[in-house]
């Protein structure tokens, strides 16, 4: 009997949902343009030579912010236009050209953030010193390494560093001259 209740419930839901179900939408299917052999020239003819509009230069410049749908949208443009567009050789250069300007920028970014970070540690340091906290402010210095691993690390960073260069400069002399004397 009990078998039967949970039957009879099963067969209810899954009337209920037959019930609910609406006639399925139809689906939109994006029609993707079919690719031309205008499309295509440059990459037939191996010629990526073009003079570049100031149009031109305004779509390279979105790209670094949209995708190639919208600015093609945007501007009117196919994206097949686009894409000749990038792989031109002056549009190529540009956008390479425009990279390496925001890497640099990245990186000019990031240093001037880590120098001020550095400031700001050392004013910290300084503080803790000026207050007296001795101990502190060598641990914010040096961690948990012992006086020896700090002498020892001081010592392989003066080491590293060139004393002054003659002695460089003499054999790079000696050499040149000794160079000159056989021929």
């Amino acid at each position: 009997m009990a078998e039967s209740n949970a039957e009879q419930k099963l067969l209810e839901l899954a009337n209920m949902l037959k019930t609910n179900d609406k006639p399925s939408e139809p689906i939109e299917v994006e029609v993707i343009p079919e690719t031309t052999i205008d499309d295509i020239d440059d990459l037939v003819s191996k010629n990526f030579d073009r003079v570049l509009t100031n149009k031109d230069y305004l779509i390279l410049v979105a790209l670094d912010d949209k995708g190639i749908e919208a600015i093609s949208s945007e501007q009117n443009v196919s994206v097949n236009y686009i894409k000749r567009l990038m792989r031109s050789t002056v549009g190529s250069e540009f956008l390479k050209t425009q990279a390496k300007q925001k890497s640099e920028l990245a990186l000019s970014l990031a240093s001037v953030s880590v120098a001020e970070g550095v400031l700001k540690y050392s004013e910290l340091v300084n503080k803790l010193f000026n207050e007296g906290k001795t101990e502190l402010a060598l641990s914010y210095l040096f961690g948990k390494q012992s006086l020896s691993e700090v002498q020892s690390m001081l010592h392989k960073q003066q080491a590293e560093v060139p004393e002054d260069g003659t002695n460089e400069m003499k054999s790079l002399f000696t050499s040149l001259l000794s160079d000159a004397v056989k021929k």
